[in-house]
């Protein structure tokens, strides 16, 4: 696969405070006297006041040898965390998912698996893989479509899955990509990708690999390229990835516009570490690193600092798109306990950009212009109601081609952009479906 690297040194503008958007620091508080807190594992959020932590500990009145993890919960947006979980004698590495303020999964390492139902008022357990010899092995990521079916990637190359929440788990075949750990994002229930700072090839080695049949099988875009730890895709074709050099001095992003058969790489020297990537809708984005938070209005054209904090390291970005809110955490070097955690309410972007006009009414799906088109063109429709919006492309034999909307929107009047530069010419059909109204409309690819 051929990719497109540029070499570049940018001079990026520090934007304090957006019009529509702003970072708010959240002053964690844990009970004072309860532990030492060493290393924080893992966060999610489900909603904007609930959400999970994970945090190695070490009580201060045990001895140094007897350490364990602890699990937190918050109800009030990660101000206030109190203990829901505690896994003595256990310092594995762990790993939490949530689809809501009902339902989380958290895993170790070793493949013990802990979830619940009830907000984590009672937790169960159990062990992925039933084979008591197989423990040793590392399981990777974890992903859950909605609250029954779930995929985790396990060392060194096969998937496991599940369709009654987590208490029983399948073996997938082995697959030709090695998971090593990483980012993983989908767009459906078929198509996601994965991303790794490792490969078989070596330490300071990363990979972008794709799936199509929801995890089953998976297959490398990019077998040998630079350290990636974050990966995001607005539609089945426009995606993309952050990463670093060996050193973490320098910072890189990746763009592609055919769903990774081609990437755009892009070095930001001295920048520091980029950890993780999102994406709000077709324009909005941010990136997370090393002390900075970056942020594009123009869909990844241009890359802005929109945020400084250079005692804190920003590893994660969570992006709830349905409730407009956004998280960030990381580790905080100097002050407090050590790591930092930041909020921002959304909500302003969307009713900027997304409802400019007054609400329509009816829904309403237009033709796109110009047409016939090449290589671009744009898709102009109407929403009735606040929603959950899925526009599709297929060719003429009914082939799915492209999704270019697949997220929760505000009622009004939106427009999007298709490019087609990968497709060859011919008659192409669009499918708008919002609730229960859908329309499909025919647009001509002359090339």
């Amino acid at each position: 696969m051929r990719i497109v690297k540029l070499v570049c040194i940018l001079t990026l503008v520090l934007a304090t405070i957006l019009n529509a958007q702003k970072w708010q620091k959240i002053e964690m508080k844990f009970t004072p006297s309860d532990s030492l807190f060493r290393v924080a594992n893992n966060i999610v959020f489900a909603t904007k006041s609930t959400g999970w932590f994970s945090i190695y500990c070490s009580d201060i009145a045990r001895p140094p040898s007897q350490h364990y993890t602890k699990i937190f919960k918050t109800t009030n947006g990660g101000y206030n965390w109190f203990v829901q979980k505690i896994m003595e004698n256990d310092i594995s590495d762990y790993n939490l998912f949530t689809t809501d303020s009902l339902h989380c999964w958290i895993y170790t390492s070793e493949g013990k698996l802990l979830y619940t139902i009830d907000g984590g008022t009672n937790w169960e357990e159990t062990y992925i893989d039933p084979n008591p010899t197989e423990h040793l092995y590392l399981f990777r990521n974890l992903y859950f479509f909605n609250s029954e079916e779930g995929i985790v990637l396990k060392y060194p190359s096969r998937p496991w899955f599940t369709k009654d929440g987590g208490k029983s788990w399948t073996a997938g075949d082995s697959s030709k990509v090695y998971f090593y750990g990483g980012d993983i994002s989908f767009i459906n229930r078929e198509k996601g990708w994965i991303v790794s700072e490792l490969t078989p090839y070596g330490s300071d080695v990363g990979y972008i690999a794709n799936t199509t049949d929801g995890g089953k099988t998976w297959r490398y875009q990019d077998s040998v390229t630079h350290k990636v730890s974050g990966v995001d895709f607005v539609d089945s074709l426009y995606g993309f990835a952050v990463g670093a050099n060996w050193n973490n001095s320098s910072g890189y992003i990746f763009s592609t516009s055919d769903g990774g058969k081609n990437w755009q790489v892009i070095q930001i020297l001295y920048s520091g570490a980029f950890w993780d990537v999102g994406f709000l809708d077709n324009k909005n984005g941010w990136i997370t690193g090393d002390g900075k938070i970056l942020n594009t209005t123009d869909g990844g054209i241009t890359w802005e600092t929109q945020f400084i904090d250079s005692s804190s390291c920003f590893h994660k970005l969570i992006l709830l798109k349905e409730k407009k809110t956004a998280y960030i955490f990381g580790e905080d070097y100097l002050y407090g306990p050590p790591f930092t955690l930041f909020f921002a309410n959304l909500g302003n972007i969307t009713k900027a950009e997304e409802n400019k006009g007054s609400i329509p009414k009816e829904f309403q799906l237009m033709q796109n212009y110009p047409n016939p088109f090449n290589p671009g063109t744009e898709i102009t429709y109407k929403i009735l109601e606040d929603g959950f919006v899925n526009i599709t492309v297929y060719n003429t034999i009914g082939q799915e081609v492209a999704v270019l909307v697949n997220q929760y929107q505000a009622a009004g009047k939106h427009i999007i952009q298709f490019k087609a530069e990968y497709l060859p010419s011919g008659v192409y059909i669009y499918k708008l479906k919002s609730g229960r109204f859908s329309d499909v409309k025919k647009m001509l690819l002359t090339k």
